[in-house]
């Protein structure tokens, strides 16, 4: 029993291990958010800091999106 145990517990690790999501070379966020939420030149300055180019949608309502 002992045994099985190890085997599946090394299985989920491998398991979680493969399925991690993990970076690529694209460096672009997409950004889902209410109207007028965020300052102007946030995400300006956030692009020029870490380089990560910001795609923002908005949406007017919880049915809208």
């Amino acid at each position: 029993m002992k045994k099985w145990s190890r085997h599946l517990l090394a299985a989920g690790a491998l398991a979680l291990g493969m399925s991690a999501a993990h970076a690529d070379d694209n460096n672009t966020l997409y950004f889902y958010n209410w109207t007028e939420y965020v300052p102007p030149g946030l995400l300006e300055q956030f692009t020029k800091e870490t380089g990560i180019k910001v795609i923002y949608s908005t949406y007017e309502s919880n049915e809208t999106m």
